[in-house]
């Protein structure tokens, strides 16, 4: 599984400029911005390692899990993989 992920760093900002009504819509902005971004790298990994497409699936997780205070560190693909016993 391929999780996407965008910053926080503009939370603010839309708060300050149009409320939580501005945040709601830019949170869910972030979500799909996440998943294109895990999209993204599935394009590349089928394509580079000949993967097979509907082996990886990807979600987007906008700005709930930011991994600290670092901008570029929350504007990331994490890969998660499980196996079967």
């Amino acid at each position: 599984m391929l999780v996407g992920h965008v910053d926080d760093t503009n939370v603010a900002k839309f708060r300050q400029q149009g409320g939580d009504a501005l945040v709601r819509q830019m949170a869910l902005a972030a979500v799909q911005l996440s998943k294109n971004r895990a999209l993204e790298v599935k394009q590349q990994v089928v394509a580079k390692y000949k993967v097979d497409e509907l082996r990886m699936d990807t979600i987007g997780k906008g700005w709930d899990q930011p991994a600290g205070k670092d901008s570029d560190k929350n504007r990331r693909v994490e890969v998660q993989w499980f196996t079967l016993e």
